[in-house]
This record gives structure tokens, sequence and C-alpha cells, in this order.
């Protein structure tokens, strides 16, 4: 996940306004014409760090639902 920080040029921070803000300025000089790759990379850095902002993933950059569902799973198997 620090990956994704540091595309943005951010520490970690749940400040959504300060993801979108860091967001903005790269997207000024990464356009998807010229670096597809690059862009793809900073939008998905993007969408992560606000799905952690609003909660929806841990620090580890798993998606809390998904860790719930996998987890209920096992439960089930487990009772099986």
């Amino acid at each position: 996940m620090d990956e994704l920080w540091t595309t943005l040029g951010l520490d970690p921070t749940k400040d959504v306004s300060a993801i979108k803000r860091a967001y903005a300025e790269k997207a000024k000089t990464c356009h998807p014409e010229e670096d597809p790759e690059g862009f793809l990379r900073l939008r998905k850095a993007y969408q992560t760090a606000l799905d952690y902002a609003e909660g929806t993933q841990n620090a580890s950059g798993f998606v809390l639902e998904d860790m719930a569902q996998a987890a209920q799973r096992c439960v089930e198997a487990l009772e099986a």
C-alpha cells in the first residue's frame, strides 16, 4: 500500500480533500494518451486511497468487505 501513497505524493491519510488535491495535481502531468500505464497506476492509487479514507479498505490494502466474506466462508467450511 506504500506504493499508492508514493504515487500520489502523500503520507497515508484519511483526508479525502488531500487525496483529491494530490490526484488533481498529479493528473496534470500524467496524461492517459501519453502514459496509459502511468495514468492507470495513478487512477488505481487514487481510488484505493479514497476507499481507505472512506473506511472500506484497511491499511494493508485489503477491502474489508472481502475479508468479512472470506472469514464467513471459512466459518461455514469449518461447520460443514
